[in-house]
């Protein structure tokens, strides 16, 4: 099998199962969005972009896509057929970065409901985390990862995994763990997933992220005790922001949840002695 990242402006497409994966224009890199059309169609050059060009010779617009960064990406909605993984090196990975399904949510002895998304009969422990499936009678909302349930202590973490099942807690509850320099304020890189519509979370304690599904905490600097959300230090034009109450309306964040804003009028940014900022004029 050829991978979509071997390749540079060809047409392509591949049979996975019963599934047929789109005809890639051009294989992303890194990050970068490609361009995909429907079965059966081919790929036309058209600027920056492409077409697709069908046999009958009409032509539309490729459509784009982006690769897929988490599990929750690859997931193609059905319950019984198990569940999709974000694995890029994979051999099986379809142009996204995904692998199918490759087990059954229900065992042997279930039988499974796709329509309530559940398994009927005997609940099996997928996993053996001790915490059976939630889909058929258990606590365990992902029987597939032994290393996520109820009460299993939450770790920080970037990668955005949900050890204890509960996305609103983004660390474990030591101060050691997400909240290094004491604070109160846990790490605006500790971070959880979430699909669907956003749980009801304590926004005193952590960001709920809507447009990327995404909870984190509200420390821009874990290693200072004097920056909490609200508090500024000096950055290269003009202040960097914490976010009191989560992201800013406008602009982008730098990096770790910093805004940069400038000072107002001919104020100027002053570093402080405890590594925050402030503006004077």
């Amino acid at each position: 099998m050829v991978l979509a990242a071997s390749l540079t402006n060809e047409p392509w497409s591949v049979a996975q199962g019963l599934k047929i994966v789109p005809v890639v224009c051009r294989a992303p890199v890194g990050t970068e969005k490609g361009y995909i059309c429907l079965p059966g169609a081919r790929c036309e050059a058209n600027g920056a972009g492409y077409n697709c060009v069908t046999a009958a010779g009409s032509r539309t617009a490729a459509g784009r896509y982006a690769l897929c960064t988490q599990d929750l990406c690859c997931d193609d909605g059905l319950f019984c057929n198990g569940v999709e993984r974000w694995v890029p090196g994979s051999p099986r990975a379809d142009y996204r970065g995904c692998v199918a399904a490759s087990n059954p949510v229900c065992g042997p002895n279930s039988t499974c409901n796709e329509e309530q998304d559940r398994c009927t009969g005997n609940c099996i422990d997928r996993d053996r985390d001790g915490h059976p499936d939630a889909r058929c009678g258990g606590d365990d909302c992902d029987d597939n990862d032994p290393n996520r349930f109820p009460g299993n202590p939450e770790l920080c973490d970037a990668a955005g995994h949900d050890e204890d099942c509960n996305p609103c807690t983004v660390a474990s509850v030591s101060l050691v763990d997400g909240d290094a320099d004491r604070d109160g304020f846990v790490s605006g890189a500790c971070s959880n997933p979430f699909a669907g519509t956003p749980p009801q979370c304590n926004t005193a304690a952590v960001v709920i992220d809507a447009a990327r599904g995404r909870i984190t905490g509200r420390d821009c600097d874990d290693r200072n005790a004097s920056v909490v959300p609200g508090a500024m230090v000096c950055g290269p034009r003009g202040v960097l922001v914490c976010p009191a109450a989560g992201p800013a309306s406008t602009g982008a964040p730098p990096v770790n949840g910093w805004y940069e804003r400038a000072c107002p009028g001919t104020a100027t940014c002053f570093a402080q002695p405890n590594g925050t900022g402030v503006c004077l004029r």
